[in-house]
């Protein structure tokens, strides 16, 4: 009786705590009392209609393969910006570094303030063309139809590069003079590393010396119906990146005849090397600032789930299960896995004497390239396969403050354009350019200021990418009073 009693006491302790610390989460911050300021509402909708449509005929296209690139697209885009924003043109320092990337220069009244640096990318992914390409309208059609601009890099990333373009245009037609400098840097290859476009720039600005205060990308965006239980847009804006590797998996045997194989080939030692890896995943965990992140929707939340995230303490395995259940948060916990590539042989009765394949990786904040490779090696235990780790990679960046000048612009001018959202810093799971800009800019941040539904981000990389009109428009007025605050003294 005395420990079922001692039993019913603790449970009550129990729930007490959870109770408490379920009710000390606050409420939800009202942005609805913001309002945006007078000169981001005088754009020109129309003249900015057709500046995104007619550049998103350009056929920017990376390529993986040196021999399948064509500039001329590149260097016609390039010329066509020249003539598209005359006064950026004719008021900024443009150089072209490295043949197709761009780099435009606003100076400022004050040259002992930091600049602040802008990163766009012009290059797009490839996409299906034809009757059967799944496109309601041609992909570098930039056709504006049905409350939508559609084609190739609408939001992936010409809408930035123009969307830039275009509230820098509109700021000087108003007379704007910055007291800081203003770096707009627009890389050709971010789609493919960023190795010749942004890197470049970032090695040309540390050759001049220059040092940024802090920088915006892409990364980050609003999302809506997106986050379950969640029924308010949500707006990550985010301080980190994941990091990135693809390995290739080799190995090698004497090859022979079909009819006579031996007990163990190429192929087979292969595909049990890739069942281990995409079985034996490194952990799972909630890392900073996704763990913010669930701290700014909790106000949000249905009562079962906020009772879970105000007490990860006792509840994290569960939410790290149900975080599972969906790719794109599973993509917040861990260190994804995703095999892309396989080639093994060319006739059917022939023991290939190769095999070889490749796995992506985007890794979790507290993993490294190293601490990775020390993990597929220890899960594949088979010393007859190799592993060599593609160009393309980079670890974790640095988490960037969210107590500065910066994070309170980011926020405040969201707030004001945005005001039934809830902001909250995240993680970006894909590559962006900011990374190669490490060592010429303090704290970097990945945000694109236009909401998408999950219908639009199947866009990016897929097919019927577009931008709706409200949207686009929208995002020219914040870029504008973005840009207007971050170059004041």
């Amino acid at each position: 009786m005395r420990l079922l009693k001692g039993l019913l006491l603790l449970a009550a302790i129990l729930i007490t705590v959870l109770l408490v610390n379920t009710l000390r989460v606050g409420k939800l911050p009202s942005n609805a009392t913001a309002s945006a300021s007078p000169n981001s509402k005088a754009i020109n909708t129309e003249r900015a209609n057709q500046h995104l449509s007619q550049a998103l005929k350009f056929r920017t296209v990376s390529t993986q393969t040196v021999a399948d690139f064509d500039p001329s697209p590149f260097t016609a885009f390039n010329h066509w910006l020249t003539q598209a924003f005359p006064l950026v043109n004719q008021q900024t320092q443009r150089q072209v570094i490295n043949q197709y990337s761009l780099l435009y220069t606003l100076p400022g009244s004050n040259t002992n303030l930091a600049p602040v640096l802008f990163a766009a990318h012009t290059d797009v992914v490839p996409a299906l063309e034809g009757p059967n390409s799944g496109w309601l309208k041609p992909a570098f059609s930039g056709e504006i139809a049905d409350g939508y601009i559609w084609g190739r890099g609408a939001v992936d990333d010409k809408g930035s590069v123009i969307g830039l373009l275009e509230a820098t245009e509109q700021l000087l037609a108003n007379g704007f003079q910055p007291s800081r400098t203003l770096l707009f840097a627009f890389g050709h290859d971010e789609e493919i590393g960023g190795y010749a476009g942004a890197a470049k720039i970032a090695e040309h600005l540390k050759k001049q010396g220059i040092h940024a205060e802090f920088m915006l990308d892409e990364g980050g965006v609003i999302t809506q119906h997106v986050v379950a239980g969640i029924e308010p847009p949500v707006a990550n804006i985010n301080p980190i990146e994941k990091g990135y590797a693809t390995f290739t998996f080799n190995t090698a045997d004497t090859g022979g005849h079909s009819s006579v194989p031996p007990a163990d080939t190429a192929v087979a030692r292969l595909a049990r090397a890739l069942v281990r890896v995409n079985e034996q995943r490194l952990p799972a965990d909630i890392v900073s600032p996704v763990d913010q992140m669930l701290k700014q929707l909790a106000p949000a939340m249905p009562f079962g789930q906020r009772l879970v995230v105000a007490n990860l303490w006792l509840f994290k395995p569960i939410l790290l299960k149900a975080f599972e259940a969906k790719n794109v948060t599973s993509a917040l916990t861990r260190t994804t896995v995703a095999p892309t590539v396989f080639h093994a042989g060319d006739k059917e009765n022939v023991l290939p004497r190769t095999a070889s394949a490749k796995i992506n990786f985007r890794l979790l904040p507290g993993e490294t390239l190293e601490s990775l490779e020390q993990h597929l090696v220890k899960t594949i235990d088979d010393p007859q396969v190799t592993l060599s780790l593609g160009p393309f990679q980079s670890n974790p960046s640095a988490l960037s403050s969210l107590d500065n000048r910066a994070w309170d612009l980011l926020t405040n001018t969201t707030a004001q354009h945005f005001p039934d959202t809830i902001i909250a810093p995240s993680l970006t799971v894909g590559a962006t350019d900011a990374r190669h800009y490490a060592e010429v800019s303090g704290d970097q941040y990945r945000f694109l200021p236009v909401i998408l539904t999950p219908e639009d981000i199947t866009g990016f990389h897929g097919k019927n990418e577009r931008i709706s009109l409200d949207n686009w428009h929208r995002s020219i007025r914040w870029y504008m009073d973005f840009i207007s605050a971050a170059a004041e003294q």
